[in-house]
């Protein structure tokens, strides 16, 4: 039976043979069991392996592969996080690191008309309520989805100052999910919030398997908004109005795999009402590529743009080869990296959110503010990041304010 908590508990070493399966199996590193035995022996060593400090994604895949269920991603976060403890994350990652006012989200978020950021404005509502809605930071990015119908009678609540802390879990910055944790703790005790809709896999994963083990104490019910979104289309309560006939191919989220196969099933389930034909890359679900955003979490690489559009491309490239009409995504993150990374990798297959189909199935036409965004984002990494490039230095981050 899939269990999405035990991906997230410490690595088990009395269950790990050090096989070696789990690197093999993994589609970024291409390398064979022998290699991978070696690296998960130095790691259980407490030792440090370069080419996972440069090219691990850490998309969970190795988790899925290890034929014991000895959680192997957790052993390689472990070092990671022991790496940044000790030396802090590159000088040139600054513009991707979400605790300073002049990062990448920021410039995605000046790029949006006055009405999207109205809209932020409007989330950061203090008055209590039990149930609301969670937007995370790549909705608050791409807050035009959100004018849909489809979202009515939904509280939306959230923005940038209460990240759940994703990015720190990925990269290892434990310190600073742990404050994360408090701030989150505060914020939905005041609230007083007993059920949220999390628009983000990242978001529903963190709030009910991660945040708790760094300190998050508040009780409340989680639930992915996709699953509503499927209820609502499977029981009538939302009719399609117009058959979309598109073929599509679906990016998977590095979260939205560990959900479970019902999970992404209900993704496909989805675009299959909606009259799309769905076709799958070569690495799909469980073994699917991260969207590149993945590619710039390891040590020594530290969001370096290159690495990133690298990895974006590769995706695109992938459902270019599959002859599909769009790229589908159903996290925002994900549109965000591969369009804005894909600025720099020309006539690829357009991206687009499940949201945004689904709202224009059922007769609505949502605004498209992606290619902008994606410029934006683009601009502030060649503005910010490159000047940096040279610099191989590393830098120690100030915790993210105590609200």
């Amino acid at each position: 039976m899939h269990d999405p908590a035990g991906f997230f508990a410490p690595y088990d070493a009395t269950k790990c043979e050090t096989c070696g399966q789990c690197l093999a199996a993994c589609p970024v590193l291409t390398i064979d069991a022998d290699e991978g035995q070696a690296m998960i022996a130095t790691l259980r060593d407490g030792g440090r392996v370069a080419k996972l400090e440069r090219g691990c994604q850490t998309c969970f895949a190795c988790n899925f592969a290890c034929p014991n269920g000895a959680n192997p991603a957790q052993l390689i976060r472990a070092r990671f996080a022991q790496r940044m403890e000790q030396d802090g994350p590159r000088r040139w990652s600054a513009y991707f690191q979400q605790q300073r006012p002049d990062n990448f989200r920021a410039a995605a978020a000046d790029a949006l008309p006055a009405e999207d950021r109205e809209l932020h404005a409007s989330w950061r509502d203090e008055t209590p309520a039990e149930k609301i809605l969670y937007p995370g930071c790549n909705l608050c990015n791409t807050a035009w989805l959100t004018r849909t119908r489809l979202l009515s009678g939904y509280d939306i609540r959230g923005g940038f100052h209460v990240c759940c802390g994703e990015p720190f879990y990925r990269t290892g910055m434990d310190d600073h999910l742990r404050r994360t944790a408090r701030n989150l703790d505060r914020w939905l005790g005041a609230l007083g919030v007993k059920h949220m809709t999390v628009a983000c896999t990242a978001g529903a994963c963190l709030f009910r398997y991660v945040l708790p083990r760094f300190g998050l104490q508040h009780k409340m019910e989680v639930r992915p908004l996709l699953e509503d979104l499927f209820d609502d289309f499977s029981a009538g309560r939302r009719t399609v109005e117009r058959s979309l006939g598109l073929r599509v191919t679906v990016q998977e989220s590095c979260y939205g795999k560990i959900l479970g196969p019902v999970y992404m099933a209900k993704v496909r389930a989805l675009l299959t009402m909606i009259g799309c034909t769905v076709v799958e890359m070569p690495h799909s679900h469980e073994n699917s590529l991260c969207c590149g955003i993945g590619a710039g979490f390891a040590p020594d690489v530290g969001y370096h743009p290159l690495v990133m559009t690298a990895g974006a491309a590769r995706v695109l490239r992938e459902a270019g080869r599959t002859k599909a009409d769009r790229l589908v995504s159903y996290c925002s993150g994900c549109l965000l990296t591969l369009t804005g990374m894909g600025q720099l990798y020309p006539g690829h297959v357009g991206v687009s959110h499940l949201l945004a189909l689904l709202a224009e199935a059922t007769g609505e036409k949502l605004p498209d503010r992606i290619s902008t965004i994606g410029r934006a984002m683009l601009a502030g990494a060649l503005k910010r990041q490159f000047p940096r490039l040279l610099d191989f230095g590393r830098i120690k981050m100030p915790p993210p304010p105590l609200t």
